[in-house]
């Protein structure tokens, strides 16, 4: 644009002064030359002035060419995005990062918003899939097996990621693939074997759920204790608490479980850090700064902190 305007400029000025027009004559002559308009009333009068036309010509007018298809592909190219519903900008503050589609997925974005946390999604999504939340989760469209699709969702941001495909293969290259991407990351791939989920450990992946060992452990002790299903739905189905993860402060520091259980109004699940989760039934741990809390709180408590 800039080019093109001074050439314009220069153009109008050299021709006011070679065929002895006036500024604004010349400029005007520049214009609707740069712009292929070309009325006709005026022209050059002799060979100079014809010698500044032709630098117009092949200078102001590719320029103005190349300017004017820049503007087109832009607009037309926004206009694709807001009709595909690309227009959206990923969530600025902390987000879940989810790879992957499937009846999971879906209830997973739902139960986020009920709680107020943002959602990215990267799947090849069918027609429609995620219409419902449009409105509270960004869509990237496109393989989660692409590496250039996961940049796009700046998973170095995300607060956590969830991994969800139709194999395990591709839970395990997703892992691979968002390691390389995000070596920090706090990763949950959802796998149906052991022997992928111990694979994915390996990769120093923090929590795998192996789906169907967490469905058969679940079953087997609802058969060991017939209302421990209950207490599991109601845990996880009831508004009233939430699970949460808090990090050990210094006020705990140094104490044993038990002590913090017996302080606390929340219910204490357990103790995990780098050498797994200790439940504080069989042994009692003295708990360290490195330490997070799993508790289950009420929404009474959860107003009052």
């Amino acid at each position: 644009m800039v080019l093109a305007i001074l050439f314009t400029l220069i153009g109008g000025v050299l021709f006011s002064v070679t065929q002895s027009v006036s500024l604004f004559t010349g400029l005007y002559w520049a214009v609707t030359t740069a712009t292929t308009v070309g009325y006709g009333d005026v022209t050059p009068k002799n060979s100079t002035g014809r010698v500044v036309a032709v630098g117009v010509m092949l200078t102001a007018i590719p320029l103005f060419a190349s300017l004017f298809a820049v503007v087109a592909a832009y607009l037309t190219a926004q206009e694709i995005r807001k009709v595909m519903g690309l227009d959206k900008r990923a969530p600025k503050d902390a987000y879940v990062l989810i790879v992957g589609s499937g009846p999971l997925v879906s209830q997973t974005i739902q139960d986020l918003h009920d709680v107020g946390r943002s959602c990215v999604i990267v799947a090849e999504a069918k027609s429609g899939e995620f219409d419902d939340f449009d409105e509270f989760a960004h869509l990237i469209s496109g393989s989660p097996l692409d590496e250039s699709t996961l940049k796009r969702a700046h998973p170095e941001r995300a607060e956590q990621i969830l991994i969800v495909a139709e194999s395990d293969a591709d839970v395990l290259l997703c892992t691979v693939l968002i390691k390389h991407l995000a070596p920090h990351a706090s990763i949950i791939a959802v796998v149906t074997s052991r022997k992928v989920a111990q694979a994915i450990s390996d990769l120093g992946v923090e929590v795998v759920f192996s789906a169907e060992e967490l469905l058969g452990h679940t079953l087997a002790k609802s058969l060991e204790a017939p209302h421990a299903s209950k207490v599991i739905s109601k845990l996880l189905g009831s508004d009233d608490y939430e699970l949460i993860e808090e990090l050990v402060t210094s006020t705990h520091e140094g104490k044993r479980l038990s002590e913090i259980r017996r302080e606390s109004r929340d219910l204490i699940l357990g103790v995990t850090n780098d050498a797994g989760v200790t439940i504080g039934v069989a042994e009692d741990p003295l708990l360290s700064s490195d330490d997070h809390l799993i508790l289950i709180r009420s929404k009474e408590n959860l107003k009052r902190t």
